[in-house]
């Protein structure tokens, strides 16, 4: 089909001329705010390390040892941002292992991830630890109590930086707390970035009379964020959500009449752009995500391509009729 055409050339990929057509009747935008809103590329704004592991530069190193061990099998921003963080706090450089092995790597999709790591040591005994880093109710799941201060000052600095003017904060942070062996032992904060085009992309579909929310499994304070800059209500953010989530609130809309677009980047969204009536992804998101999709932005970069995508759609299909009542 022609408009197809088009719209590669523009670097938006459609899968056929039925997802061209579905795209003209979309009411309502669903967003995913990780490397969707944002940019998906985190960096480590604060690690504040319990008491017992924040005694001696010992304990430090073998604290960023193990929790850096433990994600260095993930390939969620979150996991290669304590990676990254890990290595720095080694002294290691951006290429260099760090020291040890990883075992029985569990990643609990829209959680968190459960470990079993063994830092290399010189004596020639060696501990194998197990470690959970996630959201709190991933540690209170494994049975890990998570104190109310550490919360609290996790929160403290999401609320500073959702109130910074700069871009590069005022998406909020992501608080993960982490458990060794069965206990607390601290909480990291990652700031995002917001994509420039992102509160635009948002004002465009507003003009266009197009609903959107956004969706996520972060906290409710860091989508709140999000949603302040980029000019979405608070009351169309749906924070703290697993993938079934995700899919069951597409479903949802679906119930109440609208026409669902779905916007994502990771296998966390695959469920729910599968399920909206068009699925959008982002060339720098999984595999899975744009194997589920019906349309994918190759510009990941520019939010733009959302409204422009749906604009496209509607052009193409009102030339085409048009062309019908010439005919």
């Amino acid at each position: 089909m022609v408009g197809t055409g088009i719209g590669a050339e523009r670097g938006i990929l459609v899968k056929g001329g039925a997802a061209l057509e579905t795209a003209t009747t979309i009411t309502q935008v669903v967003l995913d705010k990780t490397g969707t809103l944002t940019m998906g590329k985190m960096s480590v704004a604060e690690a504040k390390l319990s008491a017992e592991w924040e005694g001696s530069d010992a304990k430090k190193k073998l604290w960023w040892t193990v929790i850096g061990l433990a994600e260095m099998g993930s390939e969620h921003p979150i996991g290669k941002a304590i990676v990254g963080a890990a290595k720095t706090a080694l002294q290691l450089g951006p290429s260099d292992a760090i020291d040890g092995t990883i075992g029985d790597f569990q990643p609990v999709v829209g959680l968190g991830i459960n470990a079993l790591v063994e830092p290399a040591s010189a004596s020639a005994s060696r501990t194998r630890h197990r470690v959970l880093i996630g959201s709190v109710k991933f540690l209170l799941s494994h049975s890990v109590e998570v104190p109310k201060s550490a919360v609290t000052a996790a929160d403290d600095i999401n609320s500073l930086a959702a109130t910074s003017s700069k871009p590069t904060t005022s998406s909020g942070t992501t608080n993960i707390f982490t458990a060794i062996d069965g206990t607390y032992t601290g909480h990291i904060c990652l700031a995002d970035t917001l994509k420039p085009s992102s509160a635009a992309a948002v004002a465009a579909l507003h003009r266009m009379r197009i609903k959107t929310a956004i969706v996520t499994g972060d906290q409710r304070s860091t989508a709140l964020a999000v949603a302040r800059a980029v000019g979405i209500p608070a009351e169309h953010v749906y924070a703290g959500v697993s993938p079934d989530q995700k899919q069951e609130l597409i479903k949802q809309f679906q119930a109440a009449g609208e026409v669902v677009a779905m916007v994502g980047d990771g296998i966390n969204d695959s469920p729910a752009l599968a399920t909206a009536d068009i699925g959008i992804a982002m060339a720098s998101g999984t595999d899975v995500a744009m194997e589920a999709a019906d349309i994918v932005l190759m510009r990941p970069d520019d939010m733009m391509d959302v409204p422009c995508a749906v604009a496209l759609a509607k052009g193409i299909f009102g030339r085409i009729k048009l062309n019908l009542a010439w005919a």
